[in-house]
């Protein structure tokens, strides 16, 4: 009885679906080899983060209107863009809040819904009821909430040039930095803008017999952007825009406030107009601890998209940078990285792949010594390659 039930069980084995790989071993050694490939794929191509990044399907909605009491705030914006908003797909809840100048409405979606589509349906939409809005209303700022939403890398360009040269150089270096699949946006700080100023000669405009407020509103009439609705053509619609806004000195010079005896009188006739730079409120320095000094700085503060590989993006961030240190900037100016989040996460994977070594090699020689060199190196190769399968399976389901 006991042979006949020994031979059952061995008939068993031969006949299970363990046992086709033990008899055909070349079978499993391809296997195997597609198993440790794909793994290996899996491991290079996981997004690779320090804390878990979680999507959340929330997107907010604020317009400023300056001046405008909270009744007015919520009858004149909040309530024409909560009515546009509804009708977006896989919504679950608006909610809003009409305060002093400020409409906030919060536009929360379902968990299933695509986040990237949902954001840009909501854009789409209150792009259309821009035109509905009140003229000195701001354009409405539509922004995506995210739990990780901190810079990846800060790159900081530093010399000493004058204002001007550091906001061309900034702008472009922003460009490009955007251009970089991964990166979603750049901040650039630092950086001083221009404003035109109006020096107005009084006893020229006492002499024409005009008032400063004739030429603060010729200024303002000739000076606007604002949406005037939609056009229909071929079925489609198209959103129109007045664009009216002066962009140097001389186009300002040139505006006509007013006409007497059948002959324009020109701002250039009554006041001067210069380009400076404006009061600034924040600058930026830079401590080189070497030579012990502080520089004139700008900084670029990069962020990247949700799911893009934070090392991969660091990496092609510091590239651009550097290529256009060599190809547009000066010797004396420099770029330095003055924050790199990617050093964490560099850290952990080593802290890990440290970690994992010794544990494979602690139960290798465990096992050596106990039962044998064979059975250590099936346990020991067996946890790699369990890994491996890991990834490869996370990439798999990731992709679906």
């Amino acid at each position: 009885m006991e042979n006949e039930h020994y031979k059952a069980q061995i008939d068993s084995v031969r006949h299970s679906f363990w046992a086709f790989f033990i008899n055909n071993w070349r079978v499993t050694l391809v296997v195997l080899f597609g198993l440790i490939v794909g793994g290996y794929f899996g491991l290079t191509l996981l997004p690779q983060e320090s804390d878990p990044e979680v999507k959340i399907p929330i997107g907010t909605v604020t317009t400023i209107y300056p001046g405008a009491s909270p009744a007015d705030v919520e009858e004149l914006i909040t309530d024409k863009i909560e009515r546009r908003l509804k009708s977006l797909d896989h919504l679950k809840r608006i909610t809003s809040s009409s305060l002093e100048g400020v409409s906030s409405i919060v536009v929360e979606f379902e968990a299933s819904a695509d986040l990237d589509q949902s954001i840009r349906e909501l854009r789409d939409e209150v792009d259309l009821v821009k035109s509905d809005l009140p003229e000195d209303v701001e354009d409405p700022a539509v922004l995506q909430i995210r739990a990780s939403d901190v810079p990846i890398v800060t790159l900081s360009l530093v010399g000493n040039f004058p204002p001007e040269s550091f906001k061309i150089w900034g702008e472009e270096l922003e460009d490009r930095i955007e251009s970089i699949n991964g990166v979603s946006k750049v901040n650039l700080s630092g950086v001083e803008q221009k404003e035109m100023q109006v020096l107005i000669n009084v006893q020229k405009l006492e002499g024409y017999g005009f008032s400063l407020n004739q030429v603060v509103n010729a200024i303002q009439s000739h000076h606007i952007d604002f949406p005037i609705g939609n056009i229909l053509t071929d079925k489609l619609y198209y959103q129109a825009s007045l664009k009216g806004q002066m962009k140097t000195a001389r186009e300002l010079m040139d505006l006509p406030i007013a006409n007497v005896s059948g002959s324009n009188v020109y701002l250039r006739d009554v006041a001067e107009v210069r380009e400076v730079f404006k009061e600034s409120t924040n600058k930026t320095r830079l401590y080189q601890a070497d030579t012990q000094t502080y520089k004139q700085s700008i900084t670029l503060q990069v962020y990247k998209k949700t799911g893009a590989n934070i090392i991969e993006v660091v990496e092609a961030a510091k590239a651009e940078a550097f290529a256009y240190q060599k190809e547009a900037l000066p010797p004396s100016t420099d770029i330095l990285v003055t924050g790199d989040n990617s050093e964490f996460i560099r850290e952990d994977l080593t802290t890990l792949s440290r970690s994992g070594l010794q544990s494979v090699l602690i139960i290798f020689f465990t096992l050596f010594f106990a039962l044998g060199l064979k059975e250590g190196l099936l346990a020991a190769l067996s946890i790699p390659l369990i890994f491996l399968i890991t990834f490869l399976v996370l990439l798999l389901v990731g992709k679906r």
